[in-house]
């Protein structure tokens, strides 16, 4: 084979294989931010009560039910 040709095998292959351990591999979730984490903080802001920034996680049960502390619903 000319050498070219194993050449751009070789990479199109680990190009392919790169694209596909990113894609399949499972986001470490502890770093990333939610909508919800992110919604809950906005409804915080918007109602004046961010004395104390909230962690990732902590989320009450009417944010994880869909609906506003304040009890606005979704908008």
């Amino acid at each position: 084979m000319n050498t070219i040709v194993v050449v751009g095998v070789i990479v199109f292959v680990a190009i392919t294989i790169g694209v596909l351990v990113g894609v399949l591999r499972k986001p470490n979730s502890s770093g990333q931010l939610t909508v919800a984490a992110i919604q809950a903080r906005l409804a915080d802001e918007g109602n004046g009560q961010c004395a104390e920034p909230r962690e990732d996680g902590e989320l009450t049960s009417a944010e994880l039910a869909g609906g506003a502390a304040d009890g606005r619903g979704e908008s």
